[in-house]
Formats: structure tokens, C-alpha cells, sequence
């Protein structure tokens, strides 16, 4: 009588770490209808920077902070993909509703808002990544680079940002 050994599963290959991005936006000096700007800084894990840019949104009575916020991180998105690399890319951000809504936990409840037309473009963008993207909310604290990439643009261009609560 013969035994049979069990069969083993193949050991699943190691997980492959992602690059780090963070993403930020502003709108100054008023909310709705300032001047929008936004940054970003994607990083690997030895910290070495991938991409990293900031940059003015124009002045509109539509420009809102969540149409900034996804301005960033479709962006961010498109640097990384830009620099040809294979992720994954683990996207870090203080804005819950553009996380929330990019994890599919939250759907879009106004689709008259003006956010909305820049978070059907980051899905679009998305389908064509041949990388994989996640999404994390962090505190603000813990996305200082990328607020303060988004505030120098506003100051290079002479608005300061108002007292945060």
C-alpha cells in the first residue's frame, strides 16, 4: 500500500514592495472659487525620489479644494507613470473623500459637483496603468511634503494661505 504525500501549495512569491506617494491640494484664498495649486513627491522604499512636482490650478468660481486634491493625485499618477516604472504605487493622501472614493467605499453623491469631472479623468487614467495604484488616508500631519509643496506654489505666486482650524 502506497502513501501519497500531500500536495503542497507553490510558495506564493514575495510580495513586491510599493513606491510611497503622497498628494496634496489647495485652494486659496477663498474655497469655493480661489486659486488652486497642488504637489506631490512619490518616493521608493530607500527614499530615493521617483517624481515629485507642484503647480497652480487657475483662479474659477469652480475651483473647490477636492478639485484640487484630485488634480494632485491624478498628477502624481501620471508622473509615475511617465517615469516607466512597474509599481505597485501605494498613493497616500489627507483628502478622505478623493481615498474614499478612489478605494470604492464612498460613491459620487452629487454628480454635479465640481470635483467630479477630474475623478472620472484619475479612473480613466487608471485603466490605463499597467501598474497597480493603492490608496491610503493619512493625517495631514503625516503629509506635510506634499501640503507644503501645494502652498509654495500659491506663495510664488503671491496668496498665503488662511488660519487652518
Amino acid at each position: 500500500m502506497s502513501t501519497q504525500l500531500p500536495l503542497s501549495m507553490p510558495p506564493k512569491p514575495p510580495a513586491i514592495p510599493p513606491d510611497i506617494g503622497y498628494f496634496d491640494g489647495a485652494c486659496e484664498p477663498t474655497n469655493p472659487g480661489g486659486t488652486g495649486s497642488y504637489g506631490f513627491i512619490i518616493h521608493d522604499l530607500r527614499k530615493m525620489i521617483v517624481a515629485k512636482d507642484k503647480g497652480l490650478l487657475k483662479a474659477r468660481p469652480s475651483m473647490t479644494n477636492n478639485v484640487a486634491e484630485y488634480t494632485a493625485a491624478g498628477m502624481a499618477v501620471k508622473a509615475y507613470k511617465e517615469t516607466g516604472r512597474r509599481g505597485p504605487l501605494l498613493l497616500r493622501g489627507d483628502s478622505q473623500l478623493v481615498i474614499e472614493q478612489m478605494c470604492g467605499r464612498w460613491r459620487v453623491a452629487n454628480p454635479d459637483a465640481a470635483y467630479v469631472r477630474y475623478h472620472n479623468r484619475l479612473k480613466e487614467l487608471l485603466t490605463e496603468c499597467t501598474f497597480e495604484v493603492r490608496w491610503e488616508w493619512v493625517p495631514r500631519e503625516q503629509n506635510a511634503i506634499a501640503d507644503r509643496l501645494s502652498v509654495e506654489a500659491l506663495e510664488a505666486v503671491g496668496i498665503r494661505r488662511r488660519e487652518r482650524r
